[in-house]
């Protein structure tokens, strides 16, 4: 799916609208009670999970950023393109995995060197895995800790270790009996099984290539197969397609994922205008449908009335004709420059890097302040959307670069400032311009655009665009022509209401070139003044209330747009000279609820982080995603549900804030048959941070290629003219 597709694809797609950290998480139904012919498998253990983190990389870090990066983008790219089923390749990669093996062991004479030695059955064990993987590898760079990067910023002979992080999903043995599980590698350049520690009870996430290969398994199935003609008289299974997610409450404890159908009367035909009711469970371990859920007895008709958005079913005649050309161009280029990873923009400076499960990350974001360089963030980045990402080619080590991955422009956005003196007519005014950094990823059925801001006054946005197709499904019989949980779309043919929950993990430094680990969290309510004969004669006063958020369960928090509720990161080591307060930087939420699911629901299990809209914790390098490592098919959260059981004091902590929001989608026929986007986002102001604007050094100039072009109506109806 792409970064200019990916953070990509399986997530929505297996259950969640947003992604790998909660997968599953929006599932619109479960798999239902009722089973068709298909006999119940043997239920296979739950699969556990082997950690290898020993090994280093003998190229510097800064090198790593960009070159493993754009192994990640193309990663996305791959699956966005792909046109083989990932299980049709299996075999042919067997001497691929050979080869490699004889490369570990080159490479292991070459210095990398193991913390533990195997016995010579987990060897074979383990040897036989690569050999088999259904679950091919993923693979990436491995961050190293904080404090090494903020002693690398500081001091640039100082490179942290280089190393590369990589997770396998061994498939379980015929007889159902390990060794299953993930395998997480740290290793130099080549995957060496030498050292690890086993991590029980997990999955893998779902990847791109178990996308299309539940399809496929599903699709080639007989019993499916039989189905299809008998209950809605389709013989071209082509024209059949299915949505891999994930499922609640799993009744069979394997990888399961199910697999929603629809039909298209042609190649090119909008696939969401036709659900069936039919849902084929795939047990990934195995490669076969091993149930298929029909919740009704008797087939409901499926709508066979075509809504298309494709350009090909569009007349141009039907198309607008009174758009006139918008261009624009920079003729000098761009105000930005791009040296691998390091961005500099007007008085920003930052580096980028893409990994493949948080997609864009934004590290070392420092302002220029009249020649002093300050830091601002150390890393934000969103961590509940991406998805790992897995291809055949990883196993060989070859990183494939894709171009034009992340979106990198400035943007005219209007006015800066403007003010007219009155009594004599001045004015000054600035056009406001931003860099935005953004790529897009297509989780199947849904787009995500994810982008951040850059302002030439201190600030910084994210905005999340969602567009796409809507996830429908047939009524059920008795619903009549209406349905209480979504809106029709067609006949027949339900939209559901649904959530998108996003966290951001925030890292703010503020000032503090230690990475933030001085910050105090606070909150400010906007609070009316009571009416008082001295103090508020007039019933109009009100004050800010500011709070310290002293604690881990103090901090949970939850938005109040009536109390006008803002956060701030607070640096008590610098006071503003002016304002006599530490500097600042305040985080603006957006209104939105957060989630909707009953607090004992499996969805706000799994989906901890929604339940609140903000979470501070002490910093640990280990503390990375709000949902935990591994979630698919878990039943509980093990990040911050777990981080947050004690109270733990945040002074001197090196704060993480973790904000989280969204959109609730009451679907509107107008989403259909593609959504024009929806939007969320947040932005992050300095407050208190400079002296006075930052941005009254932008230049009174004008663009000569800026021009008014005047087609007045006759007679004094003009509103401008050339005068």
């Amino acid at each position: 799916m792409s970064v200019a597709s990916s953070l990509t694809a399986g997530a929505a797609s297996l259950g969640a609208s947003i992604g790998s950290g909660i997968s599953g998480l929006f599932t619109r139904r479960k798999a239902s009670p009722s089973v068709s012919s298909p006999p119940t498998p043997v239920t296979p253990p739950p699969v556990g999970a082997l950690e290898l983190k020993d090994m280093s990389l003998d190229r510097p870090l800064v090198e790593a950023s960009s070159s493993s990066h754009h192994s990640s983008r193309s990663r996305s790219s791959s699956y966005s393109k792909a046109s083989t089923p990932a299980h049709s390749r299996n075999t042919s990669e067997v001497p691929n995995m050979q080869a490699q093996s004889q490369q570990e062991q080159q490479q292991q004479q070459q210095g990398c060197t193991p913390t533990s030695k195997p016995t010579a059955q987990h060897r074979q064990g383990l040897e036989s895995i690569v050999l088999a993987l259904r679950f091919k590898p993923l693979m990436s760079v491995q961050e190293p800790a904080k404090k090494s990067l903020v002693a690398y910023e500081k001091d640039h002979s100082k490179v942290p270790k280089r190393q590369a992080f990589c997770i396998l999903q061994p498939p379980l043995a015929a007889d159902h009996q390990g060794p299953g599980g993930v395998v997480e590698y740290i290793t130099k350049r080549a995957v060496d099984p030498s050292s690890h520690s086993q991590l029980e009870g997990v999955n893998a996430l779902a990847t791109p290539d178990d996308c299309f290969e539940a399809e496929a398994i599903a699709k080639a199935d007989p019993e499916v197969i039989r189905l299809c003609g008998e209950r809605y008289g389709i013989s071209d299974m082509s024209l059949v397609a299915c949505d891999p997610w994930s499922v609640h409450a799993c009744p069979i404890d394997a990888r399961i994922i199910q697999c929603f159908m629809y039909m298209r009367s042609s190649p090119n035909d909008n696939m969401y205008a036709h659900p069936l009711d039919m849902t084929p469970l795939v047990d990934m371990s195995k490669g076969k449908v091993v149930r298929i859920d029909l919740p009704y007895k008797e087939a409901i008709p499926w709508n066979r009335v075509d809504n298309n958005y494709h350009t090909s079913f569009i007349d141009p005649a039907s198309t607008r004709q009174d758009i006139a050309p918008l261009n624009i161009t920079q003729p000098d280029g761009p105000s930005f420059t791009v040296d691998g990873t390091h961005i500099r923009w007007q008085k920003w400076d930052l580096r980028a890097t893409f990994n493949y499960r948080e997609g864009l990350v934004l590290h070392n974001l420092n302002y220029n302040d009249a020649g002093n360089v300050r830091p601002v963030a150390h890393r934000l980045s969103l961590v509940e959307m991406a998805v790992p990402y897995g291809d055949p080619r990883w196993a060989a080590g070859e990183p494939v670069k894709l171009p034009k991955a992340v979106c990198m422009h400035e943007e005219d956005i209007g006015l800066m400032y403007k003010h007219v003196d009155y009594r004599t007519g001045h004015s000054e005014a600035r056009r406001a311009r931003r860099l935005v950094i953004s790529f897009v990823s297509t989780v199947v059925n849904y787009e995500y655009a994810f982008y951040w801001y850059l302002y030439q006054d201190g600030t910084i946005g994210h905005e999340i665009k969602l567009t796409g197709e809507l996830s429908t499904n047939m009524l059920s019989p008795g619903e009549g022509s209406d349905s209480e949980f979504g809106t029709m779309v067609g006949p027949g043919v339900n939209a559901q209401h649904h959530q998108h929950m996003f966290c951001a993990r925030l890292d703010m430094a503020v000032d503090d070139h230690f990475g933030g680990e001085g910050l105090v969290v606070s909150e400010v309510d906007v609070e009316p003044i009571p009416a008082d004969p001295v103090t508020n004669p007039y019933g109009n006063g009100f004050r800010a209330i500011e709070t310290n958020l002293e604690t881990v369960h103090h901090a949970k928090r939850v938005i109040a747009p009536e109390r006008g509720r803002v956060w701030k990161f607070n640096n008590p080591s610098q006071i503003n000279p002016i304002t006599r307060s530490p500097v600042a930087y305040k985080l603006t939420p957006l209104s939105h609820p957060p989630l909707m699911a009953n607090p004992d629901s499996l969805v706000a299990k799994k989906g901890h982080f929604a339940t609140k809209n903000l979470w501070v914790t002490p910093h640990h390098d280990q503390q990375r995603f709000p949902s935990g490592e591994y979630v698919f098919g878990a039943n509980d959260c093990t990040g911050l549900a777990v981080w947050t059981k004690e109270d733990a004091p945040l002074a001197n902590a090196d704060p993480v804030a973790w904000y989280c929001f969204g959109v609730t989608h009451l679907v509107r026929i107008e989403d259909f048959p593609i959504m024009p986007v929806e939007h969320c986002g947040f932005t992050l102001k300095p407050f208190g941070f400079f002296t006075a604007n930052p941005a009254i050094d932008i230049p009174n100039t004008k663009d000569p290629a800026s021009k008014m072009t005047v087609h007045p109506p006759p007679g004094d109806l003009a509103c401008c003219s050339s005068a």
